[in-house]
């Protein structure tokens, strides 16, 4: 790498928010926020213009000649010749592949970009756009809208967008749309894992998996969307809730606003903290939950302030430890369902 090249990168680094702000402890800075929030209004103003979302999700590297570049295309075609908006990340592979077909038929087809130093720029299939700085915000966006959602083979990035998904659906907190995988031979062995490993921990796993489309054509996935058109129903995430000039729209960006400045608030201090994740679904006599325990005390002896989730399992015995052993436990927690997922360990919790 050039050594020019190394200097900007060192230089965007370092002006970038997530990168410097754990040097000093200190998350309150104000123009950050205000350019956050900017970027939340903005993208559900845009989004505000679509109808009839699919979002299409995959690599950024697959090449034209690539057989899931072909498919995707495919599949924009289809989406865009009865009346769906294609929205992809706005980049090349997959992206540009969906954006293709259904720019090709005529389609709405919508990308989602993200500002990087050396990659993805928007592909020039895509008519209408918005970028982002933010990587979060612009993940919030492209779940947001979905009426359904195709995952195609991708890498970290795509598992990323995938288990987001995955997460909030079953949290109840986005609702059970159509969820589809393309590529059975790219996508079996993880769905194998899962099914071997995850479910064992939590059985109700396995439910959220029966709800998964496997598929390997265009057709397939495109038989699924369109069977599913117009069955959705309202949840907090609903792709409902930011159409059509929905009153509630502006409140909405009120509250993540309060929620940013209330959680940087809470983070500011924590320096020489470690972050404990893992599974709510093991009891106390758990080897996982044990190590997670001996880990946590390890840590705190040596100084290190604990955050987690702020909930059952894993997240329970990290912040027992800490309490026990005289350091500073802390919990992120959630509200699901009304009910405030926390444990009875923590020196200092926030819910959102």
């Amino acid at each position: 790498m050039k050594k020019e090249t190394i200097e900007k990168c060192e230089q965007d680094a370092k002006e970038d928010f997530s990168y410097y702000i754990n040097e000093s402890g200190d998350y309150r800075d104000t123009w950050k926020i205000f350019r956050i929030m900017s970027e939340f209004v903005e993208g559900y103003q845009f989004l505000n213009q679509l109808d009839k979302e699919v979002t299409v999700l995959g690599s950024a590297r697959l090449p034209e000649d690539s057989t899931y570049y072909n498919i995707a295309r495919e599949l924009g075609g289809l989406l865009g010749k009865n009346g769906y908006t294609t929205i992809t990340g706005g980049g090349p592979g997959i992206m540009q592949a969906a954006n293709r077909g259904a720019f090709e038929k005529d389609g709405n087809s919508v990308g989602l970009n993200i500002q990087l130093p050396f990659e993805q720029r928007i592909n020039p299939y895509v008519k209408k756009s918005t970028a982002f700085y933010y990587f979060f915000t612009r993940k919030v966006m492209l779940t947001s809208p979905a009426h359904s959602f195709v995952y195609f083979p991708g890498g970290y990035g795509t598992m990323d967008e995938f288990f987001e998904v995955v997460d909030h659906m079953e949290l109840g907190q986005m609702c059970d749309l159509p969820l589809i995988l393309v590529g059975r031979e790219f996508w079996q062995p993880l769905l194998d894992f899962l099914e071997e490993k995850v479910c064992k921990l939590d059985n109700r796993h396995q439910s959220t998996m029966d709800n998964w489309h496997l598929v390997d054509t265009a057709e397939e996935a495109f038989a699924i969307i369109d069977g599913r058109e117009g069955k959705n129903s309202a949840c907090p995430l609903s792709a409902m809730n930011f159409h059509n000039g929905a009153k509630n729209v502006d409140w909405r960006i009120f509250r993540i606003m309060s929620e940013l400045v209330e959680g940087f608030e809470f983070l500011t201090g924590l320096v020489e903290d470690v972050t404990i994740l893992g599974t709510r679904s093991v009891k106390h006599d758990s080897p996982y939950y044990i190590a997670a325990y001996r880990l946590s005390r390890s840590l705190v002896e040596n100084g290190y302030a604990i955050v987690t989730g702020g909930a059952a399992g894993i997240a329970e015995a990290a912040n027992k430890a800490a309490m026990e052993n005289g350091g500073e436990s802390f919990g992120i927690g959630m509200q699901v369902n009304g009910e405030q997922m926390v444990n009875h360990y923590l020196t200092k919790s926030i819910i959102f």
